[in-house]
């Protein structure tokens, strides 16, 4: 097998999955400061042979792949754009095709000062499929003199991936230009931007590493790690946290998981989850979930981060005769979220017990009655807000 592989650098590290096109290729991405103090960046980009169209010619097969980057600053305004072209060539198709994958590495980029974005596109050549997305940018301080961090980088995941319950190691590197010695904040964020572990660390070494222990939802955090002195912050980098999804072992919760999805998932997608062996089960469990990423539309827009929040809300708050999911709150919970008011009528005189949830956003009202007086609700309008 021939082909190119370019090298160069990043500095927001970021995994993008992009099964709306592309099934399994992911894209990586890191911030470090080169020996100038300039900012550059790094990508990898891994790629599933079996995504691209390959072509017979008199040398074999063969498949030819685009890869596209323009900075941009202030109002999406292009500052340049930087193309690679990445050949691969076989003199017969191999039997492995569906497993084999390739790394593009892309290293020391130099991100013009004024970037506020990068904007990206990924093109198979022969069949015209593609894939666009755009990534903001913020690029750090870079003091001239004194101390700064200078690299960050995860050291202990696997394939891009850790478990939920993983202890997530990091390597710092820092520029020590004094004696004065600060200290790391340590921040991860979820997809909302909501810090979900914050701790301090002594700035111990130039070359230190680092770690935290924290059970996770499946999905992409953001780390970031600031190097404080004299509390102020010097710099930070970031690199993006990639957990794989939880697996259910439980068949029981398994069954009650889809069910619960099944408000908000799009069917064929669905009917996968459904029918899959045991033994394919967190495969096409993590499947489902990465492609969610990049295709968020199969879920209604709602990632499984959040999902999950709700699903476990709907058990803890309206569970009785049934689990909490499967009440007419649960599943309008799931779908739209917590309310932005509830309006409740527990003692009328002249009606039964009866909630009305506001979603002013979205324009939408329910109303959800206690007929039988056992404090089941049952919603009373649901197509009629769906007209």
């Amino acid at each position: 097998m021939k082909f190119k592989i370019f090298s160069f650098l990043f500095f927001f590290f970021s995994i993008i999955f992009l099964q709306a096109d592309f099934d399994e290729l992911s894209f990586t991405s890191n911030l470090i400061i080169d020996s100038t103090y300039q900012p550059v960046i790094n990508f990898k980009i891994n790629l599933f042979l079996k995504e691209l169209i390959f072509e017979k010619d008199s040398s074999g097969y063969i498949a030819k792949t685009s890869l596209r980057f323009t900075f941009l600053k202030e109002k999406d305004l292009p500052i340049h754009t930087l193309t690679f072209d990445t050949i691969f060539n076989f003199t017969t198709i191999p039997q492995d095709l569906e497993t084999m994958n390739v790394s593009f590495n892309l290293t020391n980029l130099k991100i013009p000062a004024e970037t506020k974005k990068i904007f990206f596109d990924i093109y198979d050549i022969l069949n015209g499929r593609s894939k666009k997305f755009t990534i903001d940018i913020k690029i750090p301080s870079v003091p001239q003199n004194g101390n700064f961090l200078s690299s960050l980088k995860l050291i202990n995941d696997k394939d891009n991936f850790f478990s939920s319950t993983d202890t997530v190691q990091f390597e710092t590197i820092m520029s020590l230009k004094n004696e004065k010695r600060g200290h790391f904040n340590i921040i991860l964020m979820d997809p909302k931007n909501r810090v979900v572990y914050k701790q301090k660390t002594n700035l111990t070494k130039q070359t230190d590493t680092l770690f935290f222990v924290k059970d996770l939802y499946g999905g992409k955090y953001l780390l970031r790690v600031e190097y404080i002195e004299d509390n102020k912050i010097i710099n930070f980098l970031t690199t993006e946290v990639l957990i794989k999804f939880s697996f259910l072992k439980s068949e029981i919760e398994y069954q009650d998981m889809i069910n619960a999805l099944s408000y908000i998932a799009k069917w064929d997608e669905l009917d996968k989850l459904k029918n899959v062996s045991k033994e394919n089960r967190e495969k096409e469990w993590n499947n489902f979930w990465l492609k969610q990423l990049s295709n968020p539309s199969i879920t209604m827009g709602i990632g499984y981060n959040e999902f999950f929040e709700r699903y476990n809300y709907a058990n803890k708050n309206f569970s009785g005769f049934k689990k909490g999911y499967k009440t007419d709150f649960g599943r309008i919970y799931i779908i739209y979220g917590q309310p932005d008011e509830i309006e409740k009528h527990p003692f009328d005189k002249d009606s039964k017990p009866y909630e009305i949830w506001y979603y002013y956003g979205k324009n939408l009202n329910f109303v959800f009655i206690d007929i039988n007086g056992y404090g089941e609700y049952v919603l009373q309008n649901y197509l009629e807000q769906m007209r």
